[in-house]
């Protein structure tokens, strides 16, 4: 069964980088919307998905993995 959705994580550790991914996505999702380019908008989605899931593009994302340092 899936974990349910801890929203008190996604509260948490809001740092620069969340907070450029969420105005990035604000913009260009409500830019393409308003211009009805819909590729601009699923970009604009895309971040903020990013931005709302503290998820990054690289090979450990934003400190999105936690390492269990027990084994």
């Amino acid at each position: 069964m899936d974990k349910p959705i801890n929203f008190k994580k996604i509260r948490s550790r809001w740092g620069l980088t969340r907070i450029v991914q969420l105005l990035i996505g604000g913009v260009f999702f409500l830019s393409g919307m308003s211009d009805r380019d819909y590729g601009l908008a699923a970009l604009g989605a895309f971040f903020l998905l990013l931005a709302f899931m503290n998820a990054g593009c690289g090979a450990m994302g934003a400190s999105s993995c936690e390492l269990n340092k027990d084994k």
